[in-house]
């Protein structure tokens, strides 16, 4: 049995949203333990948790990717910006030094905020008028 385009969409937004959500819970948590292991004190603590994906890092990337997915096209700007999350994630993992952890945190901090307006009206455009807020709604719910 053949998936709609529909269904495939919303699976992949809900998947992406899990991976966003992961993203947003694992930089908080891992925050301490990237203190003891750069060795730098609390007000990098706040700085890191403040410009990633659970504060302004999201809002300022909501904001350029609405932008860009109104000037590109939302299916364009939702399939790049994975590729961008995963270059913020893998600096992430790699990271040796603080300004390499810093890099990883904003980066994928603004992608998780840019996939939320492109993924969004991505379910909205392809989805049928009796179930977007439906589709939407189990995205979330993932």
């Amino acid at each position: 049995m053949a998936l709609s385009q529909e269904k495939k969409g919303t699976i992949a937004v809900s998947l992406t949203n899990f991976l966003d959500s992961g993203c947003i819970v694992a930089s908080g948590v891992a925050l301490a333990a990237w203190a003891i292991a750069f060795n730098f004190d609390n007000v990098w603590v706040s700085i890191l948790g403040a410009v990633g994906a659970n504060a302004f890092g999201a809002a300022v990337g909501a904001l350029i990717g609405g932008f860009l997915a109104d000037r590109f096209g939302r299916k364009f700007i939702y399939t790049y910006n994975l590729l961008v999350y995963a270059t913020g994630v893998f600096l992430i993992m790699c990271a040796v030094n603080l300004p390499m952890l810093c890099a990883g945190i904003v980066i994928s901090g603004l992608s998780v905020g840019a996939g939320v307006p492109s993924s969004w009206s991505y379910i909205s455009e392809m989805s049928s008028s009796t179930s977007r807020a439906a589709n939407i709604g189990i995205s979330q719910f993932a």
